[in-house]
């Protein structure tokens, strides 16, 4: 019996525009997405070839602008009559840049609209700072920043990220901020980015998590042991603030039922502390306890409002504290601009 000839892997291009094909058209896989027949460079990250435009590369990046404006063309790498250029980046992180720099800012937007993930936001700021690529890191990090705020009035986000109005993201992409927030100098990401790391089970802060491309992201061994350190301080902080908020004088009247609420929250303290927690008002959960059958009539108007008032004054208090938790500057929270 023959056997069945394998079928021939179909060409990228014409035998006649190609000076490279032989070496390239069995190792280049062609991107779905970033693949323009028109356009005149390729970009090779991991085997896959995107071929975009070089004015917009030119027009948008510094490190590509001088690349294409010093390159001696009898050194450069040719193919389907395009310069290639070879990158050490994962070609997740090149396909959301070039995604970002072809469909413009308006996807970068700090809009309320979670259409975008971080791990795309987060492409974006690394290849943008590694590119020169500043409007785009800019975009994409101002996106990030308004959820790892600096803003004590936006912090109860923090309590539930699914709820993130910015873009979407799981708890342990956290690690990933601390990172940014690193490599950008985005120094008042850092408290509200490394409190959401503390919430994190303890495997991921020292050993990391894989992003979608496989590549795994650490903190650093200083970022790791800050972690670790202040885990023990919050917990204890959410104790000593539970004991603050409902420990009510006998004036204020109706202490059993108050008691009987500081009780519950301190139990779940010491067992289910997530840091962010601190930092998130208890009054919903106070409104709902005070309004239950046999608690009604024993927690009145009056104790309500007194725990409501302590309530913000403990948490903006424990803001005002987040960065020392860290070892962090007290200053973190008024980073300049500029940075």
């Amino acid at each position: 019996m023959l056997s069945e000839r394998p079928l021939k892997r179909q060409r990228l291009c014409s035998d006649s525009a190609d000076q490279l094909e032989s070496n390239l058209d069995g190792e280049l896989e062609r991107d779905n997405d970033l693949w323009y027949e028109d356009g005149n460079v390729i970009l090779v990250a991991q085997g896959v070839g995107l071929r975009v435009y070089r004015g917009h590369l030119a027009q948008r990046s510094e490190v590509f602008r001088d690349l294409f404006t010093f390159a001696k063309p009898e050194q450069r790498e040719m193919f389907c009559d395009c310069p290639v250029i070879r990158l050490d980046d994962t070609c997740q992180d090149i396909r959301c840049f070039l995604s970002a720099l072809l469909h413009g800012s308006r996807l970068l937007r700090p809009i309320a609209s979670a259409d975008i993930s971080f791990a795309f936001l987060a492409s974006v700021v690394r290849m943008g700072n590694k590119y020169h690529a500043f409007d785009l890191e800019n975009h994409a990090l101002a996106r990030l920043k308004a959820f790892f705020t600096d803003s004590f009035s936006d912090s109860e986000l923090l309590l539930d990220p699914e709820d993130n109005v910015h873009f979407s993201m799981d708890l342990t992409d956290a690690i990933a901020a601390v990172n940014l927030a690193r490599l950008t100098n985005a120094s008042s990401m850092l408290p509200v980015a490394l409190l959401m790391c503390c919430g994190l089970d303890a495997a991921y802060i020292l050993s990391g998590v894989l992003r979608e491309d496989g590549t795994l992201e650490c903190l650093s061994l200083e970022d790791k042991l800050r972690c670790v350190e202040a885990r023990a301080i919050l917990r204890a902080e959410a104790i000593v603030s539970i004991d603050t908020i409902f420990d009510l004088l006998p004036v204020h009247g109706h202490t059993k039922a108050v008691r009987a609420m500081r009780k519950t929250l301190m139990e779940n303290a010491q067992y289910h502390t997530n840091g962010a927690e601190l930092l998130c008002s208890r009054i919903p959960w106070i409104r709902k306890q005070s309004s239950l059958q046999g608690l009604e009539q024993a927690v009145c108007a009056s104790c309500r409002v007194t725990l409501e008032l302590k309530d913000l004054k403990v948490r903006k208090e424990v803001w005002d504290a987040l960065p020392s938790y860290f070892g962090l500057d007290s200053k973190t929270f008024e980073e300049v601009e500029t940075e």
